[in-house]
């Protein structure tokens, strides 16, 4: 790689946050520059004046993030491109969710002496865990995918009606999310068009919930 060859990753977050440690430690080169620009929104705007502004002859740039609820996650890991083309979305929902990972979570609680403390002896009892957790939240996580899927027009609504980003809501069985999500979710938006129905929302949900089963 050409010294003078100077590439941007932009990224989610701000000087010092998770996305940009991971991706500054997973490309540890001095040609390739990781700069953190704030919120998803804006972000594309974001870069652009920053490009405009750069004193740095840029080779080539990249937006990278979430893919959140935006898209349905592709049978293949892969980067999926946005609407820009610039602008490309993790695999996997977060960036924090590849850091789940069986045998690295069952090392740190052995070097914390925490094995008596939390009941966990081996890894497999880690990997049970970690599989009774997503069983807990398939049904909530399957009606997010839906509101992701069934958000289009100007009435973009958010996929979670809890009051903070990563508080699980008070109940998590298939009841309780689908009358959240329709009443707080899909009933606002029906004055801004037509597509947002509870046929098409039961529909949808279908098509996810399905996907999580034993082999997902």
């Amino acid at each position: 790689m050409a010294h003078n060859k100077i590439i941007k990753v932009y990224c989610e977050g701000k000087n010092g946050s998770i996305d940009a440690f991971l991706l500054s430690k997973l490309l540890p080169y001095p040609t390739i520059l990781v700069k953190p620009v704030g919120g998803k929104k804006g972000a594309k705007s974001a870069v652009q004046a920053l490009e405009e502004v750069s004193i740095e002859e840029t080779h080539f740039y990249l937006l990278f993030r979430d893919r959140d609820f935006d898209k349905p996650i592709p049978v293949e890991p892969k980067l999926e491109q946005m609407t820009s083309s610039y602008e490309y979305c993790s695999y996997r929902n977060t960036i924090e969710n590849y850091l789940l990972n069986t045998l690295d979570f069952y090392d740190f609680i052995l070097e914390n002496g925490l094995n008596e403390k939390c009941g966990i002896q081996s890894e497999m009892e880690v990997e049970e865990l970690f599989l009774k957790a997503a069983k807990k939240i398939k049904v909530y996580q399957a009606v997010r995918h839906t509101l992701g899927k069934m958000r289009s027009g100007k009435a973009n609504f958010g996929t979670k009606w809890t009051s903070k980003s990563g508080r699980l809501p008070d109940k998590l069985d298939r009841e309780y999310c689908r009358g959240e999500a329709l009443m707080k979710m899909i009933n606002k938006a029906k004055n801004e068009a037509n597509v947002w129905t509870e046929e098409r929302f039961d529909a949808i949900f279908e098509e996810f919930i399905i996907l999580f089963d034993e082999q997902f």
